[in-house]
Protein backbone atom coordinates (compact mmCIF):
# COMPACT_ATOMS: atom_id res chain seq x y z
CA UNK A 1 0.00 0.00 0.00
CA UNK A 2 3.02 2.33 1.00
CA UNK A 3 4.36 1.99 -2.30
CA UNK A 4 1.14 2.51 -4.48
CA UNK A 5 0.76 5.79 -2.30
CA UNK A 6 4.50 6.92 -3.18
CA UNK A 7 4.03 5.88 -7.45
CA UNK A 8 0.44 7.41 -7.78
CA UNK A 9 2.14 10.75 -5.59
CA UNK A 10 5.36 10.82 -7.71
CA UNK A 11 2.95 10.27 -11.07
CA UNK A 12 0.76 13.59 -9.73
CA UNK A 13 4.26 15.41 -9.42
CA UNK A 14 5.68 14.69 -12.74
CA UNK A 15 2.26 15.23 -14.71
CA UNK A 16 2.15 18.82 -12.64
CA UNK A 17 5.68 19.59 -13.65
CA UNK A 18 5.21 17.96 -17.80
CA UNK A 19 4.23 20.24 -20.92
CA UNK A 20 0.23 20.47 -20.85
CA UNK A 21 -0.82 17.97 -23.71
CA UNK A 22 -3.11 20.64 -24.92
CA UNK A 23 -2.09 23.25 -27.58
CA UNK A 24 -3.40 26.52 -25.83
CA UNK A 25 -4.20 26.54 -21.96
CA UNK A 26 -7.63 27.94 -21.05
CA UNK A 27 -7.59 31.64 -20.03
CA UNK A 28 -8.88 32.11 -16.66
CA UNK A 29 -12.48 33.17 -15.93
CA UNK A 30 -12.06 36.82 -15.65
CA UNK A 31 -10.69 36.49 -19.33
CA UNK A 32 -13.09 34.38 -20.79
CA UNK A 33 -15.99 36.26 -19.88
CA UNK A 34 -14.85 39.85 -20.17
CA UNK A 35 -14.31 40.85 -16.62
CA UNK A 36 -11.04 42.31 -17.53
CA UNK A 37 -12.12 44.47 -20.44
CA UNK A 38 -14.81 45.53 -17.78
CA UNK A 39 -12.76 46.54 -15.17
CA UNK A 40 -10.16 48.09 -17.64
CA UNK A 41 -13.49 50.08 -18.85
CA UNK A 42 -14.88 51.08 -15.83
CA UNK A 43 -12.04 51.43 -13.36
CA UNK A 44 -9.01 52.24 -15.04
CA UNK A 45 -7.43 55.75 -15.55
CA UNK A 46 -6.29 54.69 -19.07
CA UNK A 47 -9.62 53.84 -20.60
CA UNK A 48 -10.75 57.34 -19.77
CA UNK A 49 -7.09 58.87 -20.86
CA UNK A 50 -7.52 56.79 -24.40
CA UNK A 51 -11.28 58.35 -25.10
CA UNK A 52 -10.78 61.89 -23.98
CA UNK A 53 -7.63 61.86 -26.34
CA UNK A 54 -9.43 60.38 -29.10
CA UNK A 55 -12.06 63.36 -28.52
CA UNK A 56 -9.13 65.91 -28.08
CA UNK A 57 -7.80 64.97 -30.94
CA UNK A 58 -10.80 65.49 -33.10
CA UNK A 59 -11.37 68.18 -31.46
CA UNK A 60 -8.69 69.89 -32.67
CA UNK A 61 -8.97 68.41 -36.54
CA UNK A 62 -12.85 69.39 -36.66
CA UNK A 63 -12.11 73.21 -37.84
CA UNK A 64 -10.20 72.15 -40.54
CA UNK A 65 -12.26 69.75 -41.94
CA UNK A 66 -15.39 71.63 -41.42
CA UNK A 67 -13.05 74.78 -43.59
CA UNK A 68 -12.45 73.02 -46.33
CA UNK A 69 -15.18 71.84 -48.72
CA UNK A 70 -13.01 69.49 -50.41
CA UNK A 71 -13.68 66.81 -47.40
CA UNK A 72 -16.11 64.53 -47.01
CA UNK A 73 -15.85 61.64 -44.25
CA UNK A 74 -18.81 59.40 -45.62
CA UNK A 75 -18.13 57.37 -48.89
CA UNK A 76 -21.50 57.88 -49.22
CA UNK A 77 -20.84 61.56 -49.84
CA UNK A 78 -19.35 62.89 -53.13
CA UNK A 79 -20.51 66.21 -53.68
CA UNK A 80 -21.94 68.74 -51.61
CA UNK A 81 -19.58 71.92 -51.26
CA UNK A 82 -22.24 74.16 -50.24
CA UNK A 83 -23.91 72.16 -47.47
CA UNK A 84 -23.40 72.99 -44.19
CA UNK A 85 -21.26 70.99 -42.11
CA UNK A 86 -21.74 68.17 -39.55
CA UNK A 87 -20.17 64.99 -37.54
CA UNK A 88 -21.41 62.32 -37.76
CA UNK A 89 -21.26 60.02 -34.65
CA UNK A 90 -22.53 56.37 -33.15
CA UNK A 91 -24.06 55.87 -29.92
CA UNK A 92 -22.87 53.00 -27.28
CA UNK A 93 -19.64 52.99 -26.72
CA UNK A 94 -19.11 56.13 -28.79
CA UNK A 95 -21.48 58.59 -26.77
CA UNK A 96 -22.68 56.50 -23.94
CA UNK A 97 -21.15 54.03 -22.36
CA UNK A 98 -23.84 50.38 -21.37
CA UNK A 99 -20.73 48.61 -19.68
CA UNK A 100 -23.04 48.27 -16.70
CA UNK A 101 -24.89 46.19 -18.61
CA UNK A 102 -22.10 43.78 -20.00
CA UNK A 103 -21.77 43.70 -16.04
CA UNK A 104 -25.22 42.75 -15.50
CA UNK A 105 -25.40 39.47 -17.87
CA UNK A 106 -22.09 38.81 -16.47
CA UNK A 107 -23.13 38.79 -12.75
CA UNK A 108 -26.79 37.00 -13.50
CA UNK A 109 -24.89 34.62 -15.40
CA UNK A 110 -26.64 35.68 -19.02
CA UNK A 111 -25.91 36.16 -22.39
CA UNK A 112 -26.96 39.24 -24.25
CA UNK A 113 -30.54 39.19 -25.36
CA UNK A 114 -32.61 42.05 -27.39
CA UNK A 115 -35.56 41.72 -24.52
CA UNK A 116 -32.94 42.70 -21.70
CA UNK A 117 -30.87 44.84 -23.93
CA UNK A 118 -34.07 46.61 -24.55
CA UNK A 119 -34.82 46.84 -20.90
CA UNK A 120 -31.35 48.58 -20.56
CA UNK A 121 -32.48 50.82 -22.98
CA UNK A 122 -35.80 51.71 -21.27
CA UNK A 123 -34.04 52.49 -18.17
CA UNK A 124 -31.85 55.04 -19.42
CA UNK A 125 -28.95 54.64 -17.19
CA UNK A 126 -26.32 54.75 -19.38
CA UNK A 127 -23.57 57.19 -18.90
CA UNK A 128 -20.89 59.46 -21.00
CA UNK A 129 -17.89 58.35 -22.67
CA UNK A 130 -14.75 60.50 -21.05
CA UNK A 131 -14.26 63.38 -23.24
CA UNK A 132 -17.62 63.13 -25.58
CA UNK A 133 -19.77 66.17 -24.04
CA UNK A 134 -16.88 68.43 -24.72
CA UNK A 135 -16.60 67.91 -27.49
CA UNK A 136 -19.82 67.61 -28.69
CA UNK A 137 -20.60 70.96 -27.38
CA UNK A 138 -17.30 72.08 -28.81
CA UNK A 139 -18.48 71.13 -32.69
CA UNK A 140 -22.14 73.02 -31.70
CA UNK A 141 -20.62 76.20 -30.99
CA UNK A 142 -18.91 76.10 -33.79
CA UNK A 143 -21.88 75.92 -35.96
CA UNK A 144 -21.47 72.08 -36.38
CA UNK A 145 -24.36 69.99 -35.93
CA UNK A 146 -24.11 65.80 -34.60
CA UNK A 147 -25.75 63.43 -36.10
CA UNK A 148 -26.19 60.22 -33.92
CA UNK A 149 -26.65 57.13 -36.52
CA UNK A 150 -26.92 53.95 -33.94
CA UNK A 151 -28.15 50.25 -34.25
CA UNK A 152 -30.13 50.61 -30.82
CA UNK A 153 -33.84 49.45 -32.10
CA UNK A 154 -35.99 52.47 -33.34
CA UNK A 155 -38.39 50.94 -30.59
CA UNK A 156 -35.83 52.34 -28.08
CA UNK A 157 -35.95 56.33 -29.75
CA UNK A 158 -37.55 58.01 -26.96
CA UNK A 159 -36.16 56.12 -24.51
CA UNK A 160 -32.47 57.06 -25.91
CA UNK A 161 -33.48 60.63 -26.41
CA UNK A 162 -34.06 60.59 -22.58
CA UNK A 163 -30.77 59.07 -21.84
CA UNK A 164 -29.19 61.71 -24.30
CA UNK A 165 -30.48 64.86 -22.42
CA UNK A 166 -30.49 63.26 -18.99
CA UNK A 167 -26.36 63.37 -19.67
CA UNK A 168 -26.03 66.81 -21.16
CA UNK A 169 -25.38 65.41 -25.12
CA UNK A 170 -26.61 67.99 -27.44
CA UNK A 171 -29.66 67.18 -29.76
CA UNK A 172 -29.68 69.77 -32.63
CA UNK A 173 -32.57 69.83 -34.67
CA UNK A 174 -33.36 72.86 -36.59
CA UNK A 175 -35.47 73.22 -39.81
CA UNK A 176 -36.83 69.56 -39.08
CA UNK A 177 -33.51 67.75 -38.87
CA UNK A 178 -34.02 64.19 -37.25
CA UNK A 179 -30.64 63.92 -35.50
CA UNK A 180 -30.99 60.45 -34.07
CA UNK A 181 -31.39 57.76 -36.44
CA UNK A 182 -31.95 54.26 -35.20
CA UNK A 183 -32.01 50.95 -37.08
CA UNK A 184 -35.57 50.29 -38.41
CA UNK A 185 -36.78 53.81 -38.03
CA UNK A 186 -37.32 54.04 -41.76
CA UNK A 187 -37.62 51.14 -44.64
CA UNK A 188 -34.19 49.85 -45.84
CA UNK A 189 -32.21 51.24 -42.39
CA UNK A 190 -30.53 47.46 -41.50
CA UNK A 191 -27.50 47.13 -39.36
CA UNK A 192 -25.10 48.93 -42.29
CA UNK A 193 -25.54 52.22 -41.74
CA UNK A 194 -24.80 53.58 -44.87
CA UNK A 195 -28.51 54.31 -46.18
CA UNK A 196 -28.53 56.28 -43.10
CA UNK A 197 -25.14 58.26 -43.64
CA UNK A 198 -26.27 58.91 -47.46
CA UNK A 199 -29.60 60.42 -45.62
CA UNK A 200 -27.65 62.49 -43.70
CA UNK A 201 -25.78 63.56 -46.94
CA UNK A 202 -29.01 64.97 -48.12
CA UNK A 203 -29.03 67.83 -45.90
CA UNK A 204 -25.22 68.23 -44.72
CA UNK A 205 -21.58 67.99 -45.75
CA UNK A 206 -20.04 65.13 -43.11
CA UNK A 207 -16.66 66.48 -42.34
CA UNK A 208 -16.21 63.29 -39.90
CA UNK A 209 -17.14 60.12 -38.55
CA UNK A 210 -16.95 59.01 -34.99
CA UNK A 211 -17.32 55.74 -33.59
CA UNK A 212 -15.90 52.21 -31.96
CA UNK A 213 -16.72 49.79 -34.73
CA UNK A 214 -15.38 49.50 -38.14
CA UNK A 215 -18.97 49.44 -39.49
CA UNK A 216 -19.61 53.17 -38.22
CA UNK A 217 -17.15 54.06 -40.73
CA UNK A 218 -18.01 51.55 -43.92
CA UNK A 219 -20.28 49.26 -45.14
CA UNK A 220 -19.18 45.42 -46.09
CA UNK A 221 -17.95 45.18 -42.98
CA UNK A 222 -18.59 41.13 -41.87
CA UNK A 223 -15.49 39.79 -43.33
CA UNK A 224 -12.72 37.70 -42.68
CA UNK A 225 -9.48 39.23 -40.50
CA UNK A 226 -7.86 39.28 -43.76
CA UNK A 227 -10.25 40.98 -45.55
CA UNK A 228 -11.40 43.76 -43.24
CA UNK A 229 -7.27 44.59 -43.43
CA UNK A 230 -7.62 45.31 -47.31
CA UNK A 231 -11.41 46.79 -47.16
CA UNK A 232 -9.58 50.15 -44.60
CA UNK A 233 -6.08 50.43 -46.37
CA UNK A 234 -7.17 52.78 -48.49
CA UNK A 235 -8.41 54.60 -46.08
CA UNK A 236 -5.40 54.47 -43.45
CA UNK A 237 -5.13 58.13 -43.58
CA UNK A 238 -8.51 59.14 -42.81
CA UNK A 239 -8.28 57.75 -38.73
CA UNK A 240 -7.41 60.16 -36.98
CA UNK A 241 -8.24 63.25 -38.63
CA UNK A 242 -11.79 62.40 -40.78
CA UNK A 243 -12.36 59.33 -38.92
CA UNK A 244 -12.02 59.16 -35.27
CA UNK A 245 -11.90 55.36 -33.50
CA UNK A 246 -13.21 54.83 -29.76
CA UNK A 247 -11.95 51.75 -28.14
CA UNK A 248 -14.65 48.98 -27.48
CA UNK A 249 -12.83 45.65 -26.29
CA UNK A 250 -16.02 44.61 -25.66
CA UNK A 251 -17.71 43.79 -28.10
CA UNK A 252 -18.20 44.24 -31.78
CA UNK A 253 -17.42 43.22 -35.27
CA UNK A 254 -13.82 42.22 -34.71
CA UNK A 255 -14.86 39.74 -32.81
CA UNK A 256 -17.06 37.66 -35.20
CA UNK A 257 -14.49 38.13 -37.95
CA UNK A 258 -12.27 35.12 -36.99
CA UNK A 259 -15.07 32.69 -37.47
CA UNK A 260 -16.17 34.50 -40.38
CA UNK A 261 -19.54 35.88 -38.62
CA UNK A 262 -21.16 32.62 -38.95
CA UNK A 263 -23.19 33.49 -35.49
CA UNK A 264 -24.24 29.74 -35.48
CA UNK A 265 -20.91 28.84 -34.73
CA UNK A 266 -21.03 26.89 -31.38
CA UNK A 267 -19.53 28.53 -29.14
CA UNK A 268 -16.61 26.09 -28.57
CA UNK A 269 -15.53 26.63 -31.94
CA UNK A 270 -16.03 30.29 -31.73
CA UNK A 271 -13.39 30.05 -29.31
CA UNK A 272 -10.97 27.61 -30.82
CA UNK A 273 -11.65 30.10 -33.94
CA UNK A 274 -10.42 32.99 -31.58
CA UNK A 275 -7.20 31.41 -30.53
CA UNK A 276 -6.11 30.15 -34.06
CA UNK A 277 -6.62 33.88 -34.92
CA UNK A 278 -3.84 35.09 -32.58
CA UNK A 279 -0.28 35.73 -33.15
CA UNK A 280 1.43 34.24 -30.40
CA UNK A 281 5.03 33.75 -29.24
CA UNK A 282 6.83 30.07 -29.90
CA UNK A 283 8.13 29.83 -26.35
CA UNK A 284 12.01 30.09 -25.18
CA UNK A 285 14.78 28.06 -26.74
CA UNK A 286 14.84 24.32 -25.41
CA UNK A 287 17.56 24.21 -23.10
Amino acid sequence: MRNLLVLLLTTASLSACAAPQQAVVPPAPSQADGTLSLLWTQTSVEFAAVTRAAFVQAAAALPSLAADPTVFAAVEQTTAASLPPAVVLDLDETVLDNSAYQVWLIKTGQSYAPETWAAWCDAGEAILIPGAREFLLGAVAQGITPVYISNRDASCEAATRRNLEAVGVPIVEADGVDAVLLKKEQPGWGSDKGSRRLEVAKRFRIVMLVGDNFGDFLDGISLAIAERDALAQPYLGWWGSRWIPLPNPQYGSWDAAAFGHKMTTPPSEQRASRVAALRGWSGPSPK
